[in-house]
């Protein structure tokens, strides 16, 4: 979750009592433990912050939960690498530059599941899925994490919190990733797919049979992969330099991706073809978000360069056969390091924020 998203996560909920659910440091990784078919009623976002502490807060009423035992990562484990939530159960998954991924339930209060030991690795990316993967046509549910190596590693959600129940008492389930592996090899596996590091992944069902994972690294390679063949479906390397984030596009079956090259290229997933190029930011593109109800591509853009212009928001029009840089106005500025854009990919080209 961008720099972006985070500040405005904060300002928007607990308005009542902010000091509640600030965190004293900057945010190194939030994630949403939405409701779903599986899962009602969670809808809670988890926020960590670079002094390992863990804040807790229901997404629907902007209310910080209170926590009797304050949860507080230490040592290492402070710097918190990526996070995401299951998708078939209530929890949350965190890794940290200890090189451990861990699980949190929250429910009926904030408790640590598991340590997942990489072992050598570090999770630096992180998401979870679920597909009709099984042989009966059943949903599967999938803890997917890429590494500082190249590497995607998938692991079954079920297998993983099945030794959550084999603790006693308060006892944290301890488990190492070669011997998961070894244990369990019809159904925890790792595929190496870049020469950089793993930087983003996402679940596309709309793309394949079954669907389809797709990863970008620092390498400036894309990636799709199908899971049940266990084989790359595409590659995508329009890219100079690392691609930081992707999103998926369904209205027009396309998937926009940026990185530290300035460009958002958006591109034909079934035929590897870019279909254009948007090159409006001044500064690497770090994340990027659709809004699919009103056909907007939010990018936005980190300003760490002393000699930087004014923070801004930006709101520019961008149909999807442009392919020359486009101008955007200044709206307004923000009191954080960061520029957002705004992307219209309809015509006509008239807005408004």
């Amino acid at each position: 979750m961008s720099e972006v998203r985070r500040s405005v996560l904060e300002e928007l909920v607990n308005e009542q009592d902010p000091k509640g659910c600030m965190h004293d440091l900057s945010i190194s990784a939030a994630t949403l433990l939405s409701s779903n078919q599986w899962c009602a009623g969670a809808d809670k976002y988890i926020t960590c912050s670079g002094d390992g502490a863990m804040h807790i807060w229901s997404a629907a009423q902007g209310l910080a939960q209170k926590q009797h035992v304050p949860l507080l990562l230490k040592g290492p484990a402070t710097m918190v690498l990526a996070a995401c939530s299951m998708t078939m159960h209530s929890v949350a998954i965190l890794s940290s530059n200890d090189q451990v991924i861990r699980a949190y339930a929250f429910e009926p209060r904030p408790k640590l599941l598991l340590e997942y030991h990489t072992q050598g690795r570090r999770a630096v990316a992180l998401t979870s899925f679920a597909a009709r993967l099984g042989p009966d046509h059943s949903w599967l549910s999938w803890v997917v994490w890429g590494d500082d190596s190249g590497c995607l590693h998938f692991m079954p959600e079920k297998m993983l919190l099945s030794y959550t129940s084999r603790s006693v008492g308060a006892v944290v389930a301890q488990l190492k990733a070669q011997v998961l592996a070894a244990t369990h090899r019809d159904t925890v596996f790792t595929v190496t797919l870049f020469t950089g590091w793993v930087t983003c992944i996402r679940f596309i069902a709309d793309l394949g049979l079954h669907g389809a994972v797709i990863a970008a690294a620092n390498d400036g390679n894309v990636v799709m992969y199908d899971v049940v063949l266990r084989s790359v479906m595409r590659r995508f390397e329009k890219h100079r330099l690392a691609v930081k984030s992707l999103v998926w596009m369904p209205p027009y079956r396309s998937v926009a991706s940026s990185g530290l090259d300035r460009e958002i290229l958006i591109w034909d997933p079934a035929t590897g073809v870019k279909t254009a190029s948007l090159r409006a930011h001044k500064a690497p593109v770090i994340d990027l978000c659709f809004q699919d109800t009103a056909d907007y591509l939010f990018s936005v853009t980190c300003v760490c360069c002393q000699h930087a212009p004014l923070n801004c928001v930006c709101c520019q029009h961008a149909p999807l056969c442009q392919h020359a840089p486009l101008n955007a106005p200044l709206l307004s500025t923000l009191s954080i390091p960061a520029i957002v854009m705004c992307h219209e990919l309809v015509m006509p080209c008239a807005m408004s924020l």
